[in-house]
């Protein structure tokens, strides 16, 4: 409690009790008037506060803009690399993965062509970690997957497995994904995935490299086309 409330709670006959309630309107009054100007302060301040956000977002906005444009455009230099590569990726893509492209470790810089894991000294030979994988009988009911268009293809993941954990190149991420239902057992390589293309790696693929017979009894590349051909896997849709 203040000395002038304490003082007009001395007496009503009292001197100080009268000099306290007179002290006291006059306070009243002055808080009165303050409060309004304060009032009017905070309404000034908020909307100079709100012309001065809109201008901020505006700059912003227009920097952002303008940084995601230099990032859509492909210097000239690039531009006269990727028009030596024979697969040349598009720009949305090449931009997206600029860093993967642009690594001597992944693509041949002059032609553009890939160096896949256990390439060039490489030990994660056919992108196993250290080359490194067993061999495995896949039963019947097994779901796999796998991401691309290739009928030659001869690579598999556990159906579900992430795609980061694949280490695909970056022109995969375009390709259709695709799952497969395991009817017929046949013996793939089984291993962990070797980090590449600046991807995690770590997951699980199955190599079909060995081989599968067919419906004449005869030995035949373990391939996507020839596996669904001879009824050892089908497509789930």
């Amino acid at each position: 409690m203040s000395d002038i409330a304490r003082g007009s709670e001395v007496g009503a006959g009292g001197t100080l009790a009268r000099k306290g309630s007179d002290f006291s309107g006059h306070v009243n009054d002055a808080h009165k008037a303050s409060k309004a100007k304060i009032q009017e302060s905070i309404q000034r301040v908020e909307k100079g506060i709100e012309t001065g956000k809109g201008v901020r977002k505006g700059n912003i906005r227009s920097d952002v803009e303008k940084t995601n444009k230099a990032e859509r455009v492909i210097s000239e230099t690039d531009r006269a690399k990727l028009n030596g590569w024979k697969y040349a990726p598009s720009d949305e893509l090449y931009l997206k993965y600029k860093h993967v492209y642009d690594n001597p470790k992944y693509f041949k810089q002059e032609t553009g062509e890939i160096n896949w894991p256990g390439t060039n000294g490489d030990p994660n030979i056919d992108g196993f970690v250290n080359g490194e994988y067993k061999i495995e009988t896949l039963k019947p009911g097994l779901e796999i997957d796998r991401f691309g268009s290739n009928p030659g293809g001869q690579y598999f993941s556990p159906a579900g497995s992430s795609y980061e954990s694949r280490a695909l190149p970056p022109h995969m991420s375009e390709q259709p994904y695709t799952k497969y239902r395991v009817v017929k057992e046949f013996q793939v390589r089984s291993g962990k995935i070797a980090p590449w293309f600046d991807e995690v790696g770590e997951g699980i693929q199955y190599n079909s490299q060995l081989e599968i017979v067919d419906d004449f009894g005869n030995m035949q590349k373990a391939t996507v086309k020839n596996l669904l051909d001879f009824g050892y896997i089908e497509i789930i849709e």
